[in-house]
């Protein structure tokens, strides 16, 4: 690929990203001088937008064995990270709680909330199954190892288990692939107003990250905290992903280039938004987590357009 190419393949995406964190800037514009607060959207997204949008696009979705393992994958990859995270964290980051959180933080990312957009934008709604399936593996991660690693193993394995079964996302997803089995199809009027919904999603979940970062209050600097969460968002997980590829395409050619390309994209999301909730909820220094979430956040909008541009 020669220069020019590279330039506008970087230009044209990066473009189409701008107007995702001009809702991250009104968010956080409603957060820290309007009163919004983040609670108040976040559960509005988790028990009405998101089941509707998850069903609608599952529904949707050709089904195959390929994208059936999709969860499977990311709950490794996200449960292979966490695991490094939390040992890095136990040599780099004594004697705080701060590697309780880098694990779960770096084990997972925003997959729904800002890889869901990405992907509607980049690549078009053919593409928006896979990546659900994707975030549902990351979505039992968090509840699962990773709320384990985050407790220190305080909770057992059935409080885990109901922490996922509370999830509305889980119970759309579940009546989604029964519904897709069943052959299940939208009328025409149906599906345009299930489209108010995925507008709805977009709006409000990009806006609900600037929600999150208004609420931090002090500007928090972990030097190690910051290079190790950057150093596996942005190198290891995109790596650990490449080389999944490059393993399958090489020698099983189980999965098609359509799924390399997301998987691709959802290594290289930026941290989650709910670890700020998380670190708040546990008292695991808020401040730290914050900057992290909002500097990977504004990272992610230079670096999302060069590796596209490359892939």
């Amino acid at each position: 690929m020669d220069i020019n190419t590279f330039v506008t393949i970087f230009s044209s995406l990066f473009f189409k990203i701008i107007p995702l964190y001009l809702l991250v800037l009104l968010g956080f514009i409603a957060g820290r001088f309007i009163g919004v607060t983040k609670e108040s959207v976040a559960l509005m997204l988790i028990y009405t937008i998101v089941p509707v949008v998850v069903f609608s696009i599952i529904v949707n979705t050709p089904l195959t064995p390929q994208i059936a393992l999709l969860p499977a994958l990311f709950w490794i990859l996200g449960s292979i990270i966490a695991l490094i995270a939390y040992n890095l964290g136990k040599v780099f980051l004594p004697p705080s709680r701060l590697k309780n959180i880098l694990a779960l933080a770096s084990g997972s990312g925003n997959t729904g909330y800002f890889g869901l957009p990405i992907v509607l934008i980049l690549f078009g709604e053919e593409y928006a199954g896979i990546s659900i399936f994707m975030g549902f593996g990351l979505s039992l991660f968090e509840n699962s190892l990773g709320f384990y690693l985050l407790s220190r193993g305080e909770f057992s394995g059935k409080e885990s288990l109901k922490r996922i079964l509370r999830l509305p996302f889980f119970y759309a997803f579940i009546l989604g692939v029964i519904c897709n089995l069943l052959h299940f199809k939208f009328s025409k009027s149906m599906q345009d107003f299930l489209l108010n919904f995925r507008g709805a999603f977009t709006v409000c979940g990009m806006m609900l990250i600037g929600l999150g970062i208004s609420s931090i209050h002090k500007i928090k600097f972990h030097k190690r905290f910051l290079a190790i969460s950057f150093g596996l968002k942005f190198i290891l997980w995109p790596l650990l992903g490449l080389l999944f590829i490059a393993t399958d395409h090489y020698y099983f050619h189980f999965f098609s280039n359509t799924i390399y390309h997301v998987i691709i994209l959802m290594t290289i999301v930026p941290m989650p938004v709910n670890s700020i909730a998380f670190a708040i909820i546990t008292k695991t220094d808020p401040e730290t987590v914050g900057v992290a979430v909002l500097l990977s956040t504004f990272f992610a909008l230079f670096y999302i357009p060069l590796i596209a541009a490359f892939f």
